[in-house]
């Protein structure tokens, strides 16, 4: 039995190419919205002209985007190490339970910062996590098949 299915994974690096902007560029959510989906769209016209042959269509949202890199846990050690020297002498001089809380502060606004333009590519260009491409894959694909990309 043949299947026609219509399905292209995007895989890419635009987590990195946004944080690159972000840093130089005050509007940097506007310019990675534009730029990213421009080069979505050139995707589809090299794809209609050099790969798709007879009979199969394509289409945009045929096209899955998603980011290889996935979220790095930072170590309190790591922490630690980002702290001005105000914030380090307070830390030296605190017993462990304040100890752990500066660090969980800190982690948290480090947190915060890293997860705005995952956040951002998930809203704006529906960039997918691991488990989200699975489930999309799913649904192109005949349910036989399904136990092969369940997760271990």
């Amino acid at each position: 039995m043949k299947y026609k299915l219509p399905l292209l994974i995007l895989l890419s690096h635009s987590d990195n190419y946004c944080e690159e902007v972000k840093k130089t560029e005050k509007q940097w959510e506007t310019i990675c919205k534009v730029e990213l989906n421009k080069n979505k769209k050139s995707l589809i016209d090299l794809i209609k002209e050099q790969i798709i042959k007879e009979n199969v269509q394509i289409q945009e949202n045929d096209i899955m985007h998603i980011c290889l890199v996935e979220s790095v846990e930072i170590n309190n050690q790591e922490i630690i190490d980002l702290f001005d020297d105000e914030t380090r002498e307070e830390y030296n001089n605190s017993d462990e339970n304040k100890k752990k809380e500066i660090i969980k502060f800190f982690s948290r606004g480090r947190r915060a910062t890293e997860n705005k333009i995952k956040d951002f590519l998930q809203k704006e260009i529906n960039v997918l996590r691991k488990k989200e491409l699975i489930n999309k894959i799913k649904e192109k694909i005949p349910s036989q098949y399904h136990n092969a990309l369940n997760e271990k």
